[in-house]
């Protein structure tokens, strides 16, 4: 049975299914959460643009392809965001008279 065939029976166009075909999978995640993890060791607080200016080049080199919004979304998905620091403002009390 030809692709065409089974996307018009499926409710899906062609390209919908070369683009699902072509798209990444979980194990490329892996390798993205062992590098994470890694650079994480050395640098607790490194945020998640330091940490994809670090790793693009070797996500390149292992053929993952994945831009800085997806590696948030995928930190995020994973809590291995570092939460913000909370700023505490306390109040100085003058005393004139």
């Amino acid at each position: 049975m030809k692709i065409v065939k089974l996307c018009r029976l499926f409710g899906y166009s062609k390209q919908a299914y070369y683009k699902r075909l072509n798209s990444t999978t979980a194990k490329d995640f892996s390798e993205v959460k062992s590098l994470v993890i890694a650079i994480r060791c050395k640098l607790p607080r490194c945020g998640g643009r330091k940490l994809y200016h670090m790793i693009s080049n070797e996500l390149k080199v292992r053929g993952v392809k994945m831009g800085r919004d997806k590696l948030f979304s995928y930190l995020r998905s994973e809590n291995l965001l570092v939460p913000k620091r909370r700023i505490i403002i306390r109040q100085q009390t003058l005393n004139t008279g």
